[in-house]
């Protein structure tokens, strides 16, 4: 608390600190909770203040206080400066590649209402769909429970797409905590507002194919648009 109070009072004096909490119950020992402050504008900060912390704990593990100063960790630190060209060309080439995922994704998203109408459109086409309601079944019964299996559906896609970011770690999608929810419900919100919109549709196409590459290209060039 001293540390983040203090800040501005030396900001051009001290570049990092340590601090110490409360004690940590685990299964093998008691621990105290030690954490290590720097301020990133210091190249060595990083290294030094964390070569302090290593060097307090091995010298706390030697018994003899007085051979203790005797042993010690020397840490080299050569900071690698980067230009603003090079900063401006891997800047570059960072958001065209996360550009790039972010088009294959929704290029794979695409597809989800452009295979959620095929049924749609061969059930219309075939009289399918007015031979359920002869059979007695509600139009209000008929679109919930089709809009309920699509979004169970949606949301299988949804959870392989999150776990696939976690395992390759996509840092402009898992950056963060808050990325990472922020990109679901991105997803969640796209397959909420698309899937009720294909059902719209339908009476627009008498062919499953057709309707297949119409669907999917309104909605891979409607997401590029508005990117």
């Amino acid at each position: 608390e001293y540390l983040l109070k203090s800040h501005h009072a030396f900001t051009d004096n001290r570049y990092g600190g340590l601090t110490f909490g409360e004690q940590i119950e685990d299964d093998y020992q008691n621990r105290s909770h030690a954490l290590v402050w720097f301020n990133n504008k210091g190249y060595h900060a990083l290294p030094s203040y964390l070569n302090v912390m290593n060097n307090l704990i091995l010298r706390s593990k030697i018994a003899d206080p007085k051979t203790a100063a005797k042993f010690g960790i020397s840490t080299y630190s050569h900071p690698f400066t980067l230009n603003s060209d090079l900063l401006s060309q891997q800047s570059l080439e960072q958001r065209i590649s996360d550009f790039g995922v972010a088009i294959t994704i929704l290029c794979a998203y695409s597809f989800v209402p452009a295979a959620v109408i095929l049924y749609l459109v061969r059930e219309y086409v075939t009289q399918e769909k007015r031979l359920i309601f002869i059979c007695g079944v509600k139009p209000l019964v008929y679109w919930l429970s089709t809009f309920i299996w699509d979004l169970v559906y949606y949301m299988i896609l949804i959870s392989l797409t999150i776990a696939l970011i976690k395992i390759f770690n996509i840092s402009a999608f898992n950056s963060r905590v808050m990325t990472t929810r922020a990109i679901f419900c991105l997803l969640f919100l796209y397959g909420w507002s698309s899937i009720p919109l294909v059902y719209c549709i339908v009476r627009l196409f008498k062919d499953t194919g057709t309707a297949f590459m119409a669907s999917f290209c309104i909605w891979m060039f409607s997401g590029i648009l508005t990117c």
